[in-house]
């Protein structure tokens, strides 16, 4: 694992895919267009995978600040204070 909870982007929708599931985080300041399309880009993403792995996997979209453990579990260290502690 070569990332940590500070890559994740606020102002953007990111994809970690973790193998057997797919989460699509929605940063609190990603815009509604980028929301929106979050779950078509998520099978997009399947779709064009070059080992051709089941498209079926579980595609999860978890809103900032709503994290549940299997998604915060990848990561080496989490704070759920994280954001609040950050200037805007």
């Amino acid at each position: 694992m070569d990332f940590s909870q500070v890559d994740l982007v606020t102002e953007d929708v990111m994809i970690l895919d973790v193998g057997q599931t797919l989460f699509v985080w929605l940063g609190s300041e990603s815009n509604d267009y980028e929301r929106k399309q979050a779950p078509e880009t998520a099978k997009d993403y399947l779709s064009s995978d070059p080992s051709h792995r089941d498209e079926d996997i579980p595609i999860v979209v978890i809103k900032q600040g709503t994290e549940p453990p299997n998604f915060t579990g990848n990561f080496a260290a989490w704070d759920p204070k994280l954001w609040d502690n950050m200037v805007r």
